[in-house]
């Protein structure tokens, strides 16, 4: 029976769309561990060859002295930013009736000029939403000490998750230090199929540059606000500009969701300086995100930004926070694979 090729196509980007997702949904999760350890070497490889051709030094010493260099840079970076974020919580904790009493005399303000503009009672609205607040923070309460033993367990086996994802990580890349450029190799010497080859050396290439250049975003948008909020004299400049670039990762949200507030407090404390230094970081970071994703994101991946938006959306609904990540990953291999698919079948 002959099929429309219209159809023939799409069966098999319906196929192929469920494949995609069965592997990033049931398989992935079992070796992402492994997929995390062949990236980061893939990644250093380029340092380790020129190492080894430089200094005209053996394989081993090359792997070696990269690797201790690589763990104890990572290390200390861990234990600094623990250290710091711990400082950081306790200094917040010592600090909370003050902040409390800055919330409470923001909102007399806010509130005030409410009243004044709606001709009402002056402290209704206040008493409003004071009355309000005092639900939500008992339901909240009742909800939290309800809850406390699950969220025990979860953070516990949340914790020991990454303490074994991260040692298996370890060891994985040790393993590999003599067996990387076999796999490489074999990779590009794949006998069942050229085409096999191919799809895994672009799917590769693809999504690395993906996730370079996703990071190059967030540490550039990092930067930026943590500058933004030193500049403005928060006391959490660190820790509140890196949850802003992370918030800034998630599709739909953005910085603007941190950054309005705070510009927008600025502007009735009569902060017009600090003001202004919210909002050109939020300018600046629609900037970086929009470039980059656009120009460099396009020229790599060759995927319309439109589409991958749609594909960071649908991931995120599949697979939660994770599909950040996972959703452009299955949009470039239905990419890639496809072209070969449909050329095969028909």
């Amino acid at each position: 029976m002959n099929v429309h090729p219209i159809f023939k196509s799409a069966i098999i980007l319906s196929a192929l769309t469920l494949c995609v997702y069965l592997f990033l949904k049931f398989a992935f999760p079992v070796i992402f561990p492994f997929v995390i350890a062949y990236a980061i070497m893939y990644m250093l490889l380029p340092v380790v060859n020129f190492v080894r051709c430089k200094g005209h030094l053996p394989s081993w010493f090359a792997f070696g002295s990269t690797l201790t260099v690589f763990f104890s840079l990572i290390s200390a970076s861990v234990l600094f930013t623990g250290n710091f974020f711990l400082r950081q919580f306790h200094f917040f904790i010592n600090n909370f009736s003050i902040y409390c009493s800055y919330i409470n005399n923001f909102c007399l303000t806010v509130c005030g000029i409410v009243d004044k503009y709606f001709d009402i009672n002056k402290g209704t609205s206040y008493n409003y939403l004071s009355k309000k607040i005092g639900i939500l923070t008992d339901n909240y309460s009742n909800v939290l000490f309800k809850d406390v033993c699950h969220i025990f367990s979860c953070s516990v086996s949340c914790i020991t998750y990454i303490f074994t994802v991260t040692v298996i990580i370890i060891i994985s890349m040790i393993l590999l230090c003599s067996d990387i450029e076999k796999i490489q190799n074999k990779i590009h010497s794949l006998s069942f199929s050229k085409n096999a080859a191919a799809i895994l050396t672009t799917l590769k290439e693809s999504t690395f540059s993906y996730i370079k250049i996703q990071l190059m975003i967030f540490i550039i948008n990092c930067i930026i606000c943590c500058i933004s909020f030193f500049l403005s004299h928060n006391k959490y400049y660190l820790v509140i500009g890196f949850l802003t670039a992370f918030i800034d990762a998630l599709p739909v949200l953005g910085s603007s969701i941190v950054l309005f507030p705070f510009g927008i407090y600025f502007i009735f404390t009569h902060q017009y300086l600090n003001a202004s230094i919210m909002f050109t970081a939020y300018i600046l970071t629609l900037l970086v995100r929009e470039y980059m994703e656009t120009k460099l994101m396009g020229a790599h991946t060759q995927i319309l930004p439109f589409f991958m938006l749609m594909s960071i959306y649908i991931g995120i609904k599949l697979f939660g926070i994770f599909g950040l990540f996972l959703g452009p990953i299955g949009l470039l291999m239905i990419k890639t694979i496809y072209p070969y698919l449909n050329k095969y079948f028909n």
